[in-house]
């Protein structure tokens, strides 16, 4: 009886045992073609792919807008020289002042000397003049924005100059050299990071912020649309990203090494049925069914299939050697905050001494 027992009871847990393995074979199965599809699946540049680049331009830009110069006015200097002149003037009986006391004797003669360096300090002054020291600061921070010619409001003349389709201008393969305008100035390199291509193979808010609809503003293959209104758009993302206002020329060195890191490790490559790979001197996110640098930097999401596989990418390439040379917008900001540095030593050296 007890061996009857212990049969049915191995037939049993038999029938379970099945039944487990069958339950699990099912979900095992199941992950397999989850996975299957997903490495068959076809991969895009996405909404908020290029958020992280573009906060750092944003950081960026916002030192270049509010330059940190300290005040700085000959004419207050002037005024300073002024009041001890008409001390010096005072103290020494032009004025009906007069004493035989030795210690005024002594104060009057310390006071000439006064009088004398401060004059001295004047004329170092009116040499090197800070105005136009602090004006070629802000200039130097302006091309950085704008390039040689541009100016805020007015893109198209020197901003825009030169640039041509979006390839050409972006990065085209098999990247082995710069965009032809990468690294031109802040505008253009927004633009490649940004802007959106067309309503159909473009992407919406690739940096975290809407900068065109593909329609009325963008910038396709060919040309950029409605130019003044892309702008707007990046201005007002970066004030949601990245804080506005007063900057410190050790803030810019800190970012000026932050980008390079950034170049130099790369933007993203993903590759169609294996990982994302970076490549390096290339800011924004391509995609490829080959390999990082099977593609264009055109501003389109995915893959194109018209009659050989060729990737897309909303992206900048900068090159893979001399980057720090090859963005002229680069040079300028490390040029400009070095200019604003020797400016405000100099500044408080003379606030000091006066």
């Amino acid at each position: 009886m007890t061996l009857v027992l212990f049969l049915l009871f191995c037939q049993g847990l038999e029938r379970k045992m099945m039944k487990l393995f069958m339950v699990m074979m099912l979900v095992m199965g199941g992950w397999v073609r989850h996975w299957r599809v997903m490495a068959n699946a076809a991969v895009s540049v996405n909404e908020g792919d290029n958020k992280e680049p573009f906060e750092l331009l944003c950081k960026i830009y916002n030192v270049a807008q509010h330059p940190p110069i300290k005040p700085v006015d000959t004419k207050e200097y002037q005024k300073i020289v002024d009041d001890i002149d008409a001390l010096s003037a005072a103290a020494n009986g032009k004025e009906g002042v007069k004493t035989q006391s030795e210690e005024t004797k002594s104060a009057q003669t310390q006071l000439v000397g006064i009088t004398r360096d401060a004059h001295k300090l004047l004329d170092e002054i009116k040499r090197i003049n800070p105005e136009r020291e602090a004006e070629m600061a802000r200039n130097a921070l302006n091309q950085v924005i704008f390039g040689e010619h541009g100016k805020e409001g007015d893109l198209s003349p020197g901003t825009l100059n030169g640039v041509r389709g979006r390839m050409a201008a972006c990065g085209s393969r098999p990247l082995d050299k710069k965009g032809e305008s990468a690294g031109k100035n802040l505008v253009v390199d927004f633009f490649c990071l940004c802007a959106k291509h067309d309503e159909a193979e473009g992407v919406d808010n690739v940096c975290g912020v809407s900068v065109g609809n593909g329609k009325d503003s963008g910038w396709d293959g060919v040309k950029l649309v409605s130019q003044d209104t892309l702008w707007d758009e990046v201005k007002n993302g970066c004030g949601t990203f990245a804080k506005q206002g007063v900057t410190s020329t050790q803030d810019g060195y800190s970012l000026h090494r932050e980008f390079m890191a950034k170049v130099k490790a790369g933007g993203k490559v993903k590759v169609t049925n294996t990982e994302t790979v970076p490549k390096h001197g290339m800011l924004g996110t391509a995609v490829s069914d080959t390999g990082n640098s099977n593609f264009h930097c055109n501003g389109k999401k995915a893959v194109s299939t018209t009659r050989v596989n060729v990737g897309s990418g909303v992206c900048v390439f900068y090159g893979t050697h001399h980057q720090e040379q090859n963005i002229e917008w680069l040079k300028k900001f490390k040029e400009g905050l070095q200019l604003i540095d020797k400016l405000n030593t100099e500044t408080a050296s003379w606030q000091h001494q006066l």
